[in-house]
C-alpha cells in the first residue's frame, strides 16, 4: 500500500477557507477542473449529501458524483 499526504499553507482565515470549499459559487472559482454544479444543493455540503459536478479532465468533460 502507498500512502501519500501533502500539506499547504493557506494565507487565509479559517472562516474565508470554510467559505471557498462549502460555497459552489466559490468553489468553481479556484477548482479550475469544476465548471458548474448540476442542480441546486440546499444547504451545502451535509452529510450524506450527494450532489454532481460538470468537470474537466484535461479537455474531457465528465460529470463528477460527488458523496
Amino acid at each position: 500500500m502507498i500512502t501519500t499526504a501533502l500539506s499547504a499553507v493557506i494565507g487565509a482565515t479559517r472562516a474565508k477557507v470554510w467559505h471557498a470549499i462549502t460555497d459552489p459559487k466559490q468553489v468553481i472559482r479556484w477548482d479550475e477542473p469544476m465548471r458548474a454544479l448540476l442542480e441546486p444543493a440546499k444547504a451545502y455540503p451535509r452529510v450524506g449529501q450527494q450532489v454532481r459536478w460538470r468537470y474537466h479532465l484535461g479537455t474531457i468533460p465528465v460529470v463528477y458524483h460527488e458523496r
